[in-house]
Protein backbone atom coordinates (compact mmCIF):
# COMPACT_ATOMS: atom_id res chain seq x y z
CA UNK A 1 0.00 0.00 0.00
CA UNK A 2 1.70 3.36 -0.96
CA UNK A 3 1.59 5.61 1.92
CA UNK A 4 1.46 9.75 1.16
CA UNK A 5 3.79 11.70 2.84
CA UNK A 6 2.37 13.83 5.43
CA UNK A 7 2.68 17.63 4.09
CA UNK A 8 3.38 19.11 7.76
CA UNK A 9 6.53 16.60 7.76
CA UNK A 10 7.66 18.09 4.27
CA UNK A 11 6.77 21.46 5.05
CA UNK A 12 10.19 23.73 4.91
CA UNK A 13 10.87 26.35 8.17
CA UNK A 14 11.23 29.74 7.40
CA UNK A 15 14.05 30.27 5.77
CA UNK A 16 16.85 33.35 7.20
CA UNK A 17 17.55 36.86 4.84
CA UNK A 18 20.36 35.28 1.94
CA UNK A 19 23.29 36.47 2.54
CA UNK A 20 26.09 36.13 -0.67
CA UNK A 21 29.04 34.97 -0.08
CA UNK A 22 31.28 37.25 -1.03
CA UNK A 23 33.44 36.83 -4.67
CA UNK A 24 36.00 39.10 -4.27
CA UNK A 25 39.40 38.81 -1.91
CA UNK A 26 39.11 40.22 1.32
CA UNK A 27 41.51 43.17 2.08
CA UNK A 28 44.57 42.96 4.78
CA UNK A 29 42.34 45.76 6.75
CA UNK A 30 39.38 43.91 7.01
CA UNK A 31 41.79 40.95 8.36
CA UNK A 32 43.53 43.19 10.65
CA UNK A 33 40.01 44.72 12.05
CA UNK A 34 38.00 41.02 12.65
CA UNK A 35 41.49 39.86 14.67
CA UNK A 36 42.31 42.48 16.53
CA UNK A 37 38.16 42.92 17.45
CA UNK A 38 38.27 39.60 18.42
CA UNK A 39 41.02 40.07 20.54
CA UNK A 40 39.73 43.17 22.43
CA UNK A 41 36.85 41.01 23.28
CA UNK A 42 38.49 37.92 24.56
CA UNK A 43 41.50 40.43 26.24
CA UNK A 44 38.04 42.07 28.35
CA UNK A 45 36.42 38.79 28.90
CA UNK A 46 39.52 36.31 30.06
CA UNK A 47 41.38 38.57 31.93
CA UNK A 48 38.91 38.69 34.74
CA UNK A 49 37.99 35.14 34.83
CA UNK A 50 42.15 34.52 34.83
CA UNK A 51 42.89 37.26 37.49
CA UNK A 52 41.10 40.29 38.02
CA UNK A 53 37.95 38.34 39.39
CA UNK A 54 40.29 36.65 42.13
CA UNK A 55 41.62 39.93 43.25
CA UNK A 56 37.79 42.07 43.71
CA UNK A 57 37.03 39.13 45.66
CA UNK A 58 39.65 38.59 48.16
CA UNK A 59 39.38 42.73 48.72
CA UNK A 60 35.96 42.49 49.56
CA UNK A 61 35.19 38.64 51.14
CA UNK A 62 36.90 37.44 54.26
CA UNK A 63 39.50 34.49 53.35
CA UNK A 64 37.78 32.11 54.58
CA UNK A 65 34.71 32.66 52.43
CA UNK A 66 36.96 33.66 49.18
CA UNK A 67 36.84 30.56 47.08
CA UNK A 68 33.44 29.69 47.27
CA UNK A 69 32.04 33.68 46.56
CA UNK A 70 34.38 33.05 43.22
CA UNK A 71 33.44 30.11 42.67
CA UNK A 72 29.81 31.37 42.64
CA UNK A 73 30.98 34.45 40.80
CA UNK A 74 32.83 32.34 37.96
CA UNK A 75 29.80 29.63 37.81
CA UNK A 76 26.80 32.28 36.61
CA UNK A 77 29.13 33.70 34.30
CA UNK A 78 30.23 30.38 32.74
CA UNK A 79 26.28 29.27 32.89
CA UNK A 80 25.06 32.89 30.74
CA UNK A 81 28.15 32.48 28.25
CA UNK A 82 27.16 29.14 27.64
CA UNK A 83 23.53 30.28 26.76
CA UNK A 84 24.68 33.30 25.14
CA UNK A 85 26.63 32.91 22.15
CA UNK A 86 24.16 30.51 20.43
CA UNK A 87 21.02 32.60 21.24
CA UNK A 88 22.70 35.97 20.44
CA UNK A 89 23.88 34.16 17.19
CA UNK A 90 20.57 32.88 16.26
CA UNK A 91 19.19 36.58 16.81
CA UNK A 92 21.97 38.71 15.22
CA UNK A 93 21.04 36.28 11.96
CA UNK A 94 17.42 37.23 12.03
CA UNK A 95 18.60 41.00 12.18
CA UNK A 96 17.23 43.56 10.18
CA UNK A 97 17.97 47.18 10.88
CA UNK A 98 19.43 49.73 8.87
CA UNK A 99 22.97 49.16 10.40
CA UNK A 100 22.92 45.64 8.97
CA UNK A 101 22.61 42.44 10.78
CA UNK A 102 26.19 42.54 13.03
CA UNK A 103 26.63 45.93 13.98
CA UNK A 104 24.18 46.30 16.68
CA UNK A 105 24.96 43.35 18.33
CA UNK A 106 28.63 43.87 17.96
CA UNK A 107 28.53 47.30 19.37
CA UNK A 108 25.55 46.94 21.78
CA UNK A 109 27.38 43.89 23.31
CA UNK A 110 30.21 45.62 24.01
CA UNK A 111 28.96 48.44 25.26
CA UNK A 112 26.72 46.20 27.89
CA UNK A 113 30.17 44.14 28.54
CA UNK A 114 32.31 46.61 29.20
CA UNK A 115 29.52 48.06 31.74
CA UNK A 116 29.34 45.11 33.37
CA UNK A 117 33.22 45.25 33.54
CA UNK A 118 32.95 48.77 35.36
CA UNK A 119 30.06 47.09 38.04
CA UNK A 120 32.61 44.88 38.78
CA UNK A 121 35.11 47.04 39.19
CA UNK A 122 33.37 49.34 41.28
CA UNK A 123 31.29 46.52 43.33
CA UNK A 124 31.89 46.28 47.35
CA UNK A 125 29.78 42.90 47.55
CA UNK A 126 29.34 39.38 45.93
CA UNK A 127 26.16 40.21 44.46
CA UNK A 128 27.43 43.26 42.86
CA UNK A 129 30.31 41.22 41.87
CA UNK A 130 27.97 38.58 40.13
CA UNK A 131 25.09 40.63 38.37
CA UNK A 132 28.23 42.65 36.60
CA UNK A 133 29.87 39.40 35.20
CA UNK A 134 26.61 38.25 34.32
CA UNK A 135 26.25 41.45 32.20
CA UNK A 136 30.13 41.53 30.95
CA UNK A 137 29.58 37.34 29.91
CA UNK A 138 26.17 38.49 28.28
CA UNK A 139 27.16 41.63 26.68
CA UNK A 140 30.63 40.50 25.40
CA UNK A 141 29.56 37.21 24.36
CA UNK A 142 26.92 38.79 21.91
CA UNK A 143 29.47 40.77 20.50
CA UNK A 144 31.40 37.26 19.84
CA UNK A 145 28.57 35.46 18.53
CA UNK A 146 28.12 38.79 16.09
CA UNK A 147 31.51 39.06 15.51
CA UNK A 148 32.21 35.37 14.66
CA UNK A 149 29.58 35.27 12.45
CA UNK A 150 31.45 38.16 10.40
CA UNK A 151 33.72 35.78 9.04
CA UNK A 152 31.31 33.96 6.52
CA UNK A 153 29.95 36.97 5.53
CA UNK A 154 32.70 39.10 4.96
CA UNK A 155 35.36 36.66 3.84
CA UNK A 156 35.19 34.53 0.13
CA UNK A 157 35.37 30.85 0.67
CA UNK A 158 39.00 30.44 -0.59
CA UNK A 159 40.29 32.69 2.05
CA UNK A 160 37.79 31.63 4.51
CA UNK A 161 40.56 28.90 6.58
CA UNK A 162 43.21 31.34 6.71
CA UNK A 163 41.12 34.16 8.11
CA UNK A 164 40.02 31.28 10.77
CA UNK A 165 43.32 30.62 11.60
CA UNK A 166 44.28 34.24 12.10
CA UNK A 167 41.41 35.20 13.92
CA UNK A 168 41.84 32.46 16.13
CA UNK A 169 45.49 33.51 16.89
CA UNK A 170 44.29 36.29 19.00
CA UNK A 171 42.75 34.09 21.71
CA UNK A 172 46.06 32.92 23.14
CA UNK A 173 47.42 35.74 22.51
CA UNK A 174 44.24 37.54 24.90
CA UNK A 175 45.33 35.48 27.65
CA UNK A 176 49.04 36.55 27.25
CA UNK A 177 48.64 40.04 27.38
CA UNK A 178 45.89 39.89 30.04
CA UNK A 179 48.24 38.21 32.55
CA UNK A 180 50.61 40.69 31.91
CA UNK A 181 48.47 43.40 32.22
CA UNK A 182 47.37 42.23 35.39
CA UNK A 183 50.49 41.69 36.69
CA UNK A 184 51.91 45.29 36.02
CA UNK A 185 48.63 46.98 37.27
CA UNK A 186 47.97 44.72 40.21
CA UNK A 187 50.21 46.98 42.52
CA UNK A 188 47.89 49.72 42.03
CA UNK A 189 44.63 48.48 42.78
CA UNK A 190 43.40 49.22 46.16
CA UNK A 191 43.12 46.57 48.73
CA UNK A 192 40.84 47.64 52.19
CA UNK A 193 43.48 46.57 54.21
CA UNK A 194 45.79 49.52 53.18
CA UNK A 195 43.36 52.06 53.62
CA UNK A 196 42.66 50.62 57.53
CA UNK A 197 44.71 52.52 60.46
CA UNK A 198 47.85 50.49 61.53
CA UNK A 199 47.37 48.49 64.41
CA UNK A 200 48.23 49.17 67.77
CA UNK A 201 51.06 46.58 67.57
CA UNK A 202 52.60 47.87 64.49
CA UNK A 203 55.60 49.57 64.92
CA UNK A 204 54.16 52.53 63.15
CA UNK A 205 51.98 52.89 65.40
CA UNK A 206 53.90 52.20 68.81
CA UNK A 207 54.43 55.14 70.91
CA UNK A 208 58.30 56.61 70.86
CA UNK A 209 60.26 55.10 73.77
Amino acid sequence: MAVTPDASLGARSPELPAQDAPSSEAPARLIATLGFAQFGAYLAVLTPVMVTLALRVSQIVPEDDRSAALGQVLSVGALLAMVANPVFGALSDRTTSRFGRRRPWLLGGMVAGLGGLLVVALGSDVLTLMLGWALAQLGINAALAALTSCIPDLIPPRQMARVSGVVGMTTPLAIITGSGLAQAFSGSMASPSSSRAPSASSPSAASPP
